[in-house]
């Protein structure tokens, strides 16, 4: 199911080759379909687990 649009905020990462790499992976497996995509999805998930369903992107907040 799509998540509905919201602003978005460009940040700077820096991530190792490796790190890279295996996002990279999975993206020409077609399971992401680009980086930026994997990466949201990871931090949603580091986020559940921190902070449960309550996350601040659930909330809408996005100014952080």
């Amino acid at each position: 199911m799509a998540r509905p649009k919201q602003m978005t905020k460009l940040i700077h990462v820096r991530l190792s080759q490796e790190l890279l790499d295996a996002i990279d992976r999975l993206v020409k497996t077609g399971k992401y379909a680009n980086r930026s995509e994997f990466i949201r999805a990871a931090i949603r998930e580091q986020l559940k687990r921190d902070l449960g369903e309550a996350g601040s992107e659930s909330r809408g907040n996005t100014n952080s």
